[in-house]
């Protein structure tokens, strides 16, 4: 028995003995696609909670997806202060570009995330560690 299909552009057009051939073939062909959009374009997006700081990171998006290498700066930086910063509670390393400030690189993972920056200014004297 002769079994034509079209699905997504994909032709599937041979001779087959029975329904559960052309199913296979079908599944065959059609996995890199819904590989592709799982991972691509149709992929869910989760969001970053910036603490309210977002405006720190200029190329800031409000939700990536997940899997997604994720690369962020933040250029809001004083003179005299150190700066820590954690995703989802976890110290977050950097780097630091001359251009672009402090560098954050992450891999999205399949979830919200919250991102916070602590600064500390150094010239303050703290009257609990001077005693």
């Amino acid at each position: 028995m002769n079994y034509t299909a079209n699905i997504n552009g994909i032709m599937v057009n041979e001779e087959y003995s029975d329904l559960t051939k052309v199913k296979e073939e079908i599944e065959a062909r059609l996995t890199p696609f819904t590989k592709r959009c799982n991972m691509g374009l149709f992929a869910k997006k989760y969001k970053v909670d910036y603490c309210g700081q977002k405006m720190a990171y200029p190329n800031a998006k409000d939700a990536y997806r997940a899997g997604e290498k994720v690369t962020l700066y933040f250029d809001m930086i004083a003179t005299d202060t150190n700066y820590s910063f954690t995703l989802d509670g976890a110290e977050l390393m950097r780097d630091y570009d001359r251009e672009k400030g402090f560098v954050l690189r992450f891999t999205m993972p399949d979830h919200d995330v919250k991102l916070h920056c602590s600064s500390r200014n150094t010239m303050l004297i703290d009257m609990a560690e001077a005693e």
